[in-house]
């Protein structure tokens, strides 16, 4: 049986004096890149581009494994709603979220559905509504997902067109009429999936083999501003908690003087 979340992020429609709709489009991504690390915190992050004035907005989201895949829900300092799994993007259009949403009674989270479930929405809309602008980061929600084994792919999927309790899909102009809005997934229907796989501990690049690149590019990362490593979880080759050159230490002592292996 396949694993279920259902999240819903619900806002209530404003009436105005516009009654022009617009156009759109909605995207999600998420932050590891093409490929989610079992075991590794990841974010789902919702972007999304309106052409007009952005009054109210409805996306109800099923994520589902065809192959076992679960997840635990990662509370954020800086989140919002009943357990904190959801964070807004600074800067962006809907910062800060106090400033558009009623916080207090407006957010409700239900996890009734099933016990991998969760239901967030209810939010309310305030003046004044969102301005028009290009794609752009709104929304995080944070979670770990858990392959059922190591070595092999499996995959994680998310669809947005179902319909959960009473939301379905849909995006308003400042008068309430509904704005047209495009899916950025690979088949532009709603759907997105992404492969996920254990993470071998110490290799830092993402290359599957665990050697003296890795360390050279901790050392790159850490002083040249090199890039990211994916995930972070991978270059903590001493898993004291975090990502730094104590790490790349650690694996040129495994390496070349038989030092302890990289933990998990």
């Amino acid at each position: 049986m396949r694993s279920l979340i259902f999240l819903a992020i619900g806002l209530l429609f404003l009436s105005a004096a516009s009654f022009a709709a617009g156009y759109g489009e909605f995207d999600i991504r998420n932050s590891c890149g093409d490929t989610l690390w079992s075991g590794a915190a990841a974010s789902i992050d919702i972007w999304v581009a309106n052409s007009i004035l952005l009054c109210g907005f409805r996306v109800p989201i099923v994520l589902s494994s065809p192959d076992g895949v679960t997840w635990q829900w990662d509370s954020q300092p800086t989140g919002w709603g009943t357990n904190t799994y959801v964070t807004h993007a600074l800067g962006s259009r809907i910062d800060p979220p106090s400033h558009y949403f009623n916080l207090t009674g407006g957010i409700i989270v239900d996890e009734d559905y099933l016990p991998d479930g969760i239901s967030f929405g209810g939010g309310v809309m305030l003046d004044p509504p969102v301005e028009p602008g290009p794609l752009q980061h709104w929304l995080s929600i944070h979670f770990t997902p858990i392959a059922p084994a190591e070595g092999q792919a499996y995959q994680l999927c998310l669809d947005v067109t179902q319909l959960v309790g009473l939301t379905e899909f849909g995006f308003a102009d400042y008068g309430g009429l509904e704005i047209a809005m495009t899916f950025l997934d690979d088949n532009n229907d709603g759907i997105w999936c992404w492969p996920v796989m254990a993470y071998i501990p110490g290799d830092a690049n993402g290359d599957r083999l665990v050697n003296i690149g890795d360390a050279i590019y901790i050392v790159n990362r850490i002083f040249r501003d090199g890039p990211p490593f994916n995930p972070t979880e991978a270059a903590d080759a001493n898993c004291d908690g975090s990502a730094n050159v104590g790490d790349a230490v650690y694996l040129v002592n495994h390496i070349f003087r038989d030092g302890p292996a990289p933990c998990n």
